[in-house]
Formats: C-alpha cells, sequence, structure tokens
C-alpha cells in the first residue's frame, strides 16, 4: 500500500507545484512577452518617426532662403503693417501713382473688448481660425490707366490681399481729364502665433 500512496502524494505534489509555482511564472513570462512586444512596436514607432522627422528637416533644409522669405511674405506670422504700407507705397510709385491717406484698423477679436458681453458666433469663429486679418485703406491717385496697372501689380505681389472697397472720384476734370482719387480699402492676413 505504502507503494500505492507515495507515488500518488509525489503526482499531487508535482500537480501542485505544477499549477501553485509554474503556471504563475508561465503567465508571468507571457505578460512579459507581451510587454516587450509593445515596447519593440514602441521603438519601431519611434525609429520610423525619426526617419519621417529627419525626411522633413532635409526637405526643409533644402528650401533656400529666399524661398523663407517669400513665404513670410505670403503670408508672415504677424501683421507687419508698415511694411504692407511701404511695399503698397512702392507698387504706386512704380505705377506712377500718388500714395497717401493710409489708415490700418485690425479685425481680430484680441483687439476687441468683449470683457463685458458675449462673444458672437463670427467672433467665435475668426477666434479659432489660423490666421488673423486686417483692413488697411489708403488712398492713391493717378491715371485710369496708371491704376489698372497698379492693382494687376497688386495682384501678383507676393502678400495675400482682398480688396473689400474700392471708390474714386476725378481730381479736377477741367484741369486734367485723367486724374483720379482711387480710394482703396483692403484685407490682409497673417498666421497667428501658435
Amino acid at each position: 500500500m505504502f507503494r500505492l500512496i507515495v507515488p500518488l502524494v509525489i503526482i499531487l505534489i508535482s500537480v501542485g507545484a505544477i499549477f501553485g509555482v509554474a503556471k504563475p511564472a508561465l503567465e508571468k513570462r507571457n505578460a512579459l512577452e507581451l510587454e516587450v512586444a509593445s515596447y519593440q512596436v514602441a521603438l519601431q514607432n519611434a525609429a520610423d518617426l525619426r526617419s519621417i522627422r529627419d525626411d522633413l528637416l532635409t526637405s526643409y533644409n533644402s528650401i533656400s532662403t529666399r524661398e523663407l522669405d517669400e513665404l513670410d511674405t505670403l503670408l508672415p506670422d504677424s501683421v507687419d503693417n508698415v511694411k504692407l504700407v511701404i511695399t503698397i507705397d512702392e507698387i504706386a510709385q512704380r505705377n506712377g501713382l500718388v500714395f497717401s491717406n493710409a489708415k490700418y484698423d485690425s479685425d481680430t477679436v484680441e483687439n476687441t473688448n468683449t470683457t463685458s458681453r458675449a462673444l458672437t458666433i463670427e467672433e467665435i469663429q475668426e477666434a479659432q481660425r489660423p490666421y488673423s486679418s486686417s483692413t488697411l485703406g489708403f488712398t492713391v491717385e493717378g491715371g485710369y490707366e496708371n491704376f489698372t496697372n497698379f492693382l494687376k501689380d497688386l495682384e501678383s505681389s507676393l502678400r495675400i490681399i482682398d480688396i473689400s472697397k474700392l471708390g474714386f472720384t476725378a481730381v479736377d476734370p477741367l484741369k486734367n481729364g485723367d486724374n483720379y482719387r482711387f480710394d482703396i480699402e483692403i484685407n490682409t492676413y497673417w498666421l497667428k502665433n501658435a
């Protein structure tokens, strides 16, 4: 009988050892393998991102400073109304027009007093845009053909400009039949600081 009980006890101890010691150790090993696999995926993702970053950096560094300046002119990261006025004045002079009466007005929500009232839907939408706009009014005087050439040059300049208002009057038609005063209002845009 002793021969029968000893092997049975040894088998029970072995089964108990498997379920008591080996199985938890095996589960722990499997959990560690899953964790290692997730770390390997994370490392691969990091390597992929590093490769993408390097490619983007190479592309960015291949852009010349002249092209970067043109991009900054196209859509600057701040409103530079002095530079804009100088540019418009140069275009006007190049086309034989006299530039005057520059008036700047910002349309941004940041510059309006909103502490004493609720924001309108338009103001909320404008605040959420990645860009801001401002209005610049000015006057140019000269001939009609010069003015159309001025508008063409203004249109082909790098800065994004929308003409929102345009008015004209004849300046002393008895003296010179082709001399007009053109009152212009434009909208210009810049990227908000992120």
